[in-house]
């Protein structure tokens, strides 16, 4: 499991993030899992440390493909060890029983899950909140010469590589919650459905938030309150 996150963020929100998530993420035996983050002033392309692997490449959005496929090559010796490559970011919550449930469903082979988004374009891909691919298909990333200097969004070049290689995405279902006013509500009735094992958590809607969107202390606030009682639901800790 590698987990996209960053240091800080705007008032330290994946910090926050990240002590949640070590509480859980590390668990169940049958899930190794990192956080990687990228670091430009590394001397390699990629250092280790403990469950945080650092990438040698500028922490900038759209350019989350090289930040993915420098966190494969750090791991290219070991995928063989592995039936998956889940990818989910650090403002998921995931259950991770139904999540192994729904390993349990997969092909080992030519395979990648997550919810399907166009984000406006005609290729579909698996949104970045959560997808898994097939060691295979980790391998396919690896060696492409689809995505031009490893350049771009990374869940929409998964999107590209698949459609070439004819793989259809795998469709999952989940919740998301952006809003203050709804999330209680939507705790307590859809997050009991027992096919559901992610829960997409970045508030938006709530009256310290912009119409861009842009981050504000609210998200610290909203977004950790809501993965406490996540926290607390399914594995019963603080």
């Amino acid at each position: 499991m590698l987990i996209l996150s960053t240091d800080g963020g705007t008032n330290n929100i994946y910090t926050e993030l990240e002590t949640i998530k070590r509480k859980y993420i590390h668990t169940n035996k049958s899930i190794e899992a990192y956080f990687y983050k990228a670091n430009p002033n590394i001397v390699n392309e990629y250092e280790i440390s403990g469950d945080i692997i650092y990438v040698k490449t500028e922490e900038a959005y759209p350019y989350l493909w090289k930040k993915f496929w420098l966190v494969l090559k750090a791991l290219e010796h070991r995928l063989n060890e592995f039936d998956y490559i889940s990818r989910p970011n650090a403002s998921t919550f995931i259950i991770l029983d139904r999540y192994l449930k729904h390993l349990e469903t997969l092909p080992k082979r030519r395979c990648c899950s997550g919810p399907i988004h166009h984000g406006g374009q005609a290729i579909p891909f698996p949104a970045g909140y959560l997808f898994t691919i097939s060691r295979d298909i980790a391998i396919h990333f690896l060696y492409n010469n689809i995505i031009k200097d490893n350049h771009g969004i990374d869940d929409r070049g998964v999107g590209i590589i698949l459609n070439k290689l004819n793989i259809p995405i795998i469709n999952v279902k989940y919740i998301e919650i952006n809003d203050i006013h709804k999330q209680r509500e939507t705790l307590m009735n859809e997050v009991l459905n027992d096919n559901i094992f992610m829960v997409r958590v970045r508030h938006f809607n709530n009256s310290s938030t912009n119409a861009f969107g842009i981050d504000t202390p609210n998200r610290l606030i909203d977004d950790i309150s809501v993965h406490k009682l996540l926290l607390k639901k399914f594995y019963d800790m603080e």
